[in-house]
């Protein structure tokens, strides 16, 4: 309801079938550029950002660099063991945000998680519209 009159003509509208909708405001996030996308166009540049950081994500370089400009070399067993450990928590994560079922679009899916962790990850989807936790494991994956 963007015009002056908007919010009162849906009022009308939806009263003339039978569903009563209180005045007043509702948004009650914080307006992103997710804000506007459709849950179809968040869906899709999830599946477009997971694409390139899988193709396009230098990780072997970040890592060689990063290893190189170590400055005790006899460090590296102590950072490989935090890499194998961070990967290990990392793939918990990812496999947590997988099993989430949020409803997305006109879906309802069926629910595996816990309710107490699955009411947060439906939030979080419905603030993104979709594009959340897919873009978060698109990421780790780009770094697992």
């Amino acid at each position: 309801a963007k015009s002056k009159d908007g919010g009162k003509n849906l009022r009308d509208k939806l009263d003339k079938i039978g569903l009563a909708l209180p005045a007043g405001r509702r948004k009650a996030a914080n307006v992103t550029l997710l804000t506007s996308l459709v849950e179809g166009e968040a869906i899709h540049l999830a599946r477009d950002f997971g694409y390139v950081c899988e193709t396009e994500f230098p990780a072997r370089q970040v890592a060689e660099y990063l290893c190189r400009s170590q400055s005790d070399p006899s460090d590296g067993y102590r950072r490989k063991e935090l890499v194998l450990a961070t990967k290990v928590i990392t793939k918990e994560l990812m496999d947590l945000l997988n099993q989430d079922r949020s409803p997305l679009c006109n879906t309802r899916p069926h629910q595996i998680l816990d309710p107490n962790i699955q009411r947060h990850l439906t939030h979080f989807s419905l603030i993104t519209h979709g594009f959340g936790s897919p873009a978060i494991v698109a990421a780790l994956t780009a770094i697992q």
